[in-house]
This record gives C-alpha cells, sequence and structure tokens, in this order.
C-alpha cells in the first residue's frame, strides 16, 4: 500500500486524488462527530473511515436515514 500511494503522489493527478480523498473523509468525520455528540459514538465511525473509506459513509448515511423520519433530521443535528 505503501509503495502504491508513494508511486500517486508522484504524479500530479495521484496527489490530487490522495488529498481529495483524505480531505472528504476529514469532513465526514467532522460531521458524523458534530451528530453524534459523543466521542464514544464516533470513534467507530472514524474507525471505519480509515479502513474502508467512504464505504462506511454509505452505511453511516444509510443508518441514519433509516433511524431518522425525515431527511433533514438525518442530515442535520437535533436541537438540545
Amino acid at each position: 500500500v505503501i509503495t502504491a500511494l508513494t508511486t500517486m503522489a508522484e504524479t500530479p493527478w495521484g496527489l490530487t486524488t490522495i488529498v481529495d480523498l483524505y480531505l472528504g473523509l476529514l469532513v465526514v468525520g467532522l460531521w458524523i462527530s458534530l451528530l453524534e455528540r459523543s466521542l464514544w459514538r464516533a470513534a467507530p465511525w472514524w474507525l471505519g473511515l480509515f479502513l474502508l473509506g467512504n464505504l462506511t459513509t454509505a452505511a453511516y448515511v444509510a443508518w441514519r436515514c433509516f433511524t431518522r423520519a425525515t431527511l433533514r433530521d438525518a442530515l442535520l443535528r437535533q436541537q438540545a
């Protein structure tokens, strides 16, 4: 994996792809942390992001949609 990432990083488009992926995963991780309100509830999702990437993003969004009444509730933080 390290060899492949190093090879990708040597090309402009490869570097762009790597930066895009990890910035996207960081934004999704922060969004999950805001919605979950607890480090312990967000931590497994962060681990999933590191291991499985956007497959975890898709699973999280699907889970939120199935466990909330509306799309708004699924995607936005509830007011306390």
